[in-house]
């Protein structure tokens, strides 16, 4: 049996202390991450980021998690990085399976707001919170 971790959030009592620098870094100047979530809206599917995803290989997964009676359900989390490699394979894919695009800022715009994050990639307990309810209204909406 696996233990239950559970959920712990980021804060200057849960994280070591490179961790709570790089936080100080990302609150003292935001221009960076704003500059990269622009880009980000500007052109998801990158040149340089093009390729190497593993479309195979994911398809291999899907056909077993089906054999097994499951119907895989696929979340692209938010992130203010735009470093997804192969994420243009998504567009093809998400025909064959359920994908939910929460990476998206222009359909996310609550998500994103820059308070919600504790550094590049991960939310802090008001962004939780805000993700959550728009995964659950994501779900919600597909899935009636």
């Amino acid at each position: 049996k696996l233990e239950d971790a559970g959920w712990e959030e980021l804060s200057d009592a849960t994280v070591p202390e490179p961790r709570r620098k790089q936080h100080a870094e990302w609150t003292r100047d935001p221009a960076p991450a704003l500059r990269a979530l622009q880009a980000k809206r500007d052109d998801i599917n990158v040149e340089s980021l093009r390729g190497g995803f593993n479309v195979e290989g994911f398809r291999r997964q899907v056909a077993r998690l089906r054999a097994a009676g499951l119907e895989p359900i696929y979340v692209v989390m938010p992130h203010y990085a735009l470093n997804f490699y192969g994420r243009e394979a998504i567009a093809e894919l998400r025909e064959e399976v359920t994908i939910l695009e929460m990476d998206v800022p222009q359909a996310f715009e609550d998500v994103y707001e820059f308070a919600n994050w504790y550094d590049w990639a991960h939310l802090m307990r008001p962004g939780a919170e805000v993700f959550t309810r728009r995964l659950a209204d994501e779900c919600a909406k597909r899935f009636r």
